[in-house]
């Protein structure tokens, strides 16, 4: 959410729906593609180990690993409506959900 100075409410957006829209980006290069990938990769993983080391079964752990990894994706996602330069990107959420539930695989 860097810079931390300049946030604006959104005019151009509803106020009804500023947290359902996520718009698709203009242009997408392979680095954001990766990085978004593999941003979440530990999160998922982390959240999981912990959980399969509380005892929960591994399809739980796997279940909130994703859904916790994906909500705060989210959030950040919304959240970037109101920094004037940041453009919030549904393939960015998706990247991350993907990310997280690759970690929560590999746990």
């Amino acid at each position: 959410l860097h810079p931390f100075t300049g946030w604006e409410w959104p005019t151009a957006i509803d106020i009804r729906w500023w947290l359902l829209p996520v718009p698709k980006p203009r242009g997408v290069g392979q680095f954001d593609l990766v990085s978004n990938l593999l941003a979440y990769v530990p999160l998922g993983a982390l959240v999981a180990g912990g959980l399969l080391r509380g005892g929960t079964r591994a399809w739980l752990a796997f279940a909130v690993a994703v859904g916790v990894s994906s909500g705060l994706s989210y959030v950040l996602e919304t959240l970037q409506h109101l920094l004037p330069r940041r453009v919030p990107s549904i393939i960015d959420w998706s990247l991350n959900t993907a990310g997280a539930a690759l970690g929560a695989v590999l746990m």
